[in-house]
This record gives structure tokens, sequence and C-alpha cells, in this order.
């Protein structure tokens, strides 16, 4: 299912339709994949194509990190230091990555600084990143 979607919300394999690669994601997180959740909530995100709110979004990408998805609390991350589908609370942020990074996902706290989407994390968010890390002795 992620395949079809992934193929018509980018146009490689079909021509580009952001309503059919929602049906298909939906139907995908709705069967239980993290995966469907994770790029869900993405397009919800990106506001294409129904009237999802950004909380839905959030909600979804707090349930593919449930299910084990790495990259999810990444983005659980930027989203609570933003305020992205939540209250901002850059600590809570803080706290998913370094979840991440408990996880096993070092490139979680290592691609952060170079966020392709513009995310600069707030001073606050990277203060009780580094209280965190510190505490656990890995900073």
């Amino acid at each position: 299912m992620e395949f079809a979607a992934f193929a018509y919300r980018t146009g490689r394999g079909a021509d580009k339709n952001p309503a059919e690669a929602e049906k298909w994601y939906r139907r995908s997180a709705e069967r239980g994949s993290a995966d469907g959740m994770f790029n869900l909530a993405l397009l919800m995100s990106e506001g294409q194509p129904g009237q999802a709110t950004q909380a839905e979004a959030f909600r979804l990408m707090e349930r593919a990190a449930s299910r084990g998805l790495l990259v999810a609390y990444y983005q659980l991350a930027k989203y609570s230091d933003i305020g992205h589908g939540t209250a901002r609370n850059p600590a809570a942020g803080a706290q998913h990555l370094f979840d991440a990074v408990r996880k096993g996902s070092v490139a979680s706290l290592t691609g952060f600084p170079r966020d392709s989407t513009g995310w600069k994390p707030s001073t606050e968010f990277v203060a009780a990143l580094q209280r965190l890390l510190r505490d656990a002795s890995v900073y």
C-alpha cells in the first residue's frame, strides 16, 4: 500500500494525485502500519489534500513512534519544539529526540542540526536535550 501511496504522492510510477496518496496511506495506517501512519502524518502536515488538522498529524506521528518507527520520534521532537499540532514544548521535543537516541537512532541526534525542512531547534530545545544527554552520561 505504501508503494502505491508513494507513487501517487511523488508522481513516480503514477500520475501525481495527493488525494489518492492520502487514501492509500490511510488504508495502510488503519491496518497498523507505522510507515503508513508516518507518511499520512507528513502528508497532513503539508496541508494536502483534505482538511486534516495538524493535531491529527501529531497524533498519527505519536502512534507511529509507539510502534517503534524511530524517524517518527524525530518529527515529534520538531513538532513539539515549534508547536505543530500540539502546544509548543521544547522540553518535550528534546525528550522525543532523546528517546530516539536511546532506542538506537544516532542519526536523530546527528541529523537535527541539518534538518532539510528548515527547522532550527530553539535554544530551549537544545538546552533541554543537553541536560538529558548529560544526565545520561552521554554528553
